[in-house]
């Protein structure tokens, strides 16, 4: 690596050295520099003018320096208002495509006290009596601050952390956006207006080593230990920020320039401006373009790149779903088709044919047309694997409900024609494609439902949960009438969450313990909580058939049961609801019980100040 360094600095002092004995006298038009600020703008500029004054003396040109926050140097760069452009990685690869930002001339070494740096990552932190934060997860639904979202070591770096870890991001009221300087966001913590905060690597050492802050005020959330890194980091590490020219800066300004940043000696500063210790060669920025690649970020937002195992990671369930759906109604299709030509034979040996037969026939002849086309476009839709679940849910309520209701009302029309020619064979073959059907649509609109599942907002809103409980018993009438229940409610706290996401976790477990009870003489059914430091556990307990904890796991899957549907009815979804709706508020949910004792059903939900 030293030795290519060596090479390109040979490289671009010779082209520099070429290009200065080109020019005969100074250009009086001035070279402006525009650098982000991340620090307050006069501590910026104080740091910077010196490189400014070096390049000045260096090229022989009038050197403007201008300091921006990132929109005022978005603004800049798009109407060309600045010539060299010196800004974090994410911040270099947006203005690359939306203004023609060249490619690195060089990347920045920084100083921090007795530390050479070129490269940084992000910090999260909280306060140090926070001591039910110690993770990412504990994060989620606290409120955060950071600079901005295009901050890169401010925001973004932490953001692929929280999305890999599965944690939601603070939005609306849980994210506090403070504006530039990063020690705002500290402020902001230590005051207590933010539970924890986003900053880049080496602010909080600097504000500890000036005295500004007390070392024991802070904690530092998922950090990594780097051997070879001084500074206490949360996130990976990414290059420094690289130095890159706007299209208006010609090849020769671009190599003289390149060649008197390499030729800048590390230790020329003092003061302020020793944080800058010079520049190396280009260093390879690809990290950083996937880091807004995954999270979907400009310029990546609009045609974000899915592969199938991103597609099949994220939809497994519902490609399971649709392609049982598809085998379904591919099922049913043939037994249509089966007992069509069937009754077509029939049909021809009756004397007299009515005009309501005739339309029938047409009818059944273009729906297996229309049929067949259906499951290959269904197929081919399966094999691009590219849409997202909204397209999922689409298809499958739109497409394959109109399939249901052909059969349906085809079948019916079979056998008002074909009643008294079918054998019965074929009549309990129409029967049996009836029921599916039937069986089908009650799937579909259970999928839909947990589909929508992950598109409602969640509310937060303080829940009467003994309120919600009683409104729920008394709304399963219909399950509990003519039964001699006995019920035995306790003591039920008022939590924070979504109500009508709640109420309907209450209606699946309750509906659930009415109807596995169904077959006792003295049905006994236990609804509770317990309270623990950081959570609150709800259990619904009955005296029902109970299972057998093995096949525990398996219970808050989709599709998953325990029991044959001839003995208890249920699509198999009720549980994944639960399970899911839990999970978004950040609880955990489980199960114990014996075969033929009764079973009990956990589900916790945090606390939330």
């Amino acid at each position: 690596m030293k030795v290519a360094q060596h090479i390109w600095k040979i490289v671009f002092i010779g082209l520099w050295l070429t290009a200065a004995m080109a020019v005969a006298a100074p250009d009086e038009a001035p070279l402006r520099l525009g650098v982000l600020a991340y620090r307050p703008k006069p501590q910026t500029r104080e740091q910077w003018q010196p490189v400014a004054t070096y390049l000045e003396s260096m090229l022989k040109k009038h050197i403007q320096l201008d300091v921006y926050d990132n929109e005022e140097l978005n603004a800049a760069a798009s109407r060309h208002a600045v010539d060299v452009v010196i800004t974090t990685a994410y911040h270099y690869i947006l203005l690359r495509h939306t203004c023609g930002l060249s490619t690195p001339l060089a990347t920045l070494n920084s100083r921090e006290r007795e530390f050479t740096l070129n490269a940084y990552g992000g910090v999260i932190f909280t306060r140090a009596d926070h001591r039910e934060i110690t993770s990412l997860t504990d994060l989620a639904g606290k409120r955060i601050a950071a600079v901005s979202k295009d901050a890169f070591g401010g925001y973004q770096m932490q953001s692929l952390e929280f999305a890999e870890a599965g944690v939601p991001l603070p939005a609306g009221d849980k994210l506090l956006l403070t504006g530039q300087p990063h020690d705002r966001v500290i402020e902001a913590v230590i005051a207590g207006r933010a539970d924890a905060g986003f900053i880049r690597t080496g602010v909080l050492e600097s504000l500890i080593h000036s005295g500004k802050i007390d070392s024991g005020a802070v904690r530092i959330i998922n950090p990594r230990n780097s051997p070879t890194y001084p500074f206490a980091v949360s996130t990976r590490l990414y290059p420094e920020w690289p130095v890159s020219v706007m299209p208006q800066i010609d090849k020769e300004l671009a190599a003289r320039l390149a060649a008197a940043l390499y030729l800048l000696p590390h230790d020329s500063f003092k003061g302020p401006a020793s944080v800058i210790h010079g520049f190396e060669i280009p260093a390879n920025y690809d990290g950083a373009e996937n880091l807004l690649r995954v999270l979907h970020l400009p310029p990546f937002d609009r045609t974000p790149e899915v592969s199938l195992a991103d597609l099949w990671r994220t939809y497994r369930y519902w490609i399971v779903a649709l392609i049982g759906s598809l085998l379904l109604l591919a099922g049913s299709s043939t037994g249509l088709v089966f007992m069509y030509r069937k009754s077509r034979q029939s049909l021809r040996d009756v004397e007299r044919l009515s005009i309501e037969r005739k339309y029938a026939e047409e009818q059944i002849r273009q729906f297996n047309q229309e049929l067949e086309q259906r499951v290959a476009d269904r197929t081919a839709q399966l094999e691009a694997a590219n849409k997202e679940l909204e397209a999922f849910a689409y298809s499958i309520s739109h497409n394959l409900r109109a399939p249901l209701r052909h059969i349906d009302g085809y079948i019916e029309i079979l056998r008002q024609n074909t009643q008294m020619s079918l054998e019965e064979p074929a009549q309990h073959y129409m029967r049996l494609v009836c029921e599916s059907a039937e069986y089908m649509g009650m799937l579909i609109d259970d999928l839909l439902s947990f589909a929508r599942m992950n598109r409602i907002k969640l509310g937060a809103a303080s829940v009467n949960s003994c309120v919600l409980v009683n409104e729920v018993i008394d709304s399963l009438h219909a399950e509990r009438s003519n039964r001699d229940i006995e019920w035995r409610i306790g003591m039920l706290p008022v939590i924070s969450g979504d109500e009508a996401m709640l109420r309907t976790v209450f209606i699946n477990l309750i509906s659930n313990a009415l109807k596995f009870t169904r077959c006792r003489t003295h049905p006994v059914i236990e609804i509770g909580s317990t309270d623990s430091v950081n959570e609150v556990t709800f259990f619904i307990r009955d005296n029902g058939v109970g299972f057998d904890m093995q096949y525990a796991p398996k219970l808050f899957g989709v599709f998953q049961r325990l029991h044959r549907a001839d003995e208890f009815e249920g699509t198999g979804i009720g549980l994944a609801k639960v399970h899911r709706i839990i999970e978004r508020h950040g609880g955990r949910t489980w199960a114990d019980g014996k075969i033929d004792e009764g079973a009990t059903f956990y589900f916790s939900v945090p606390k939330h100040s």
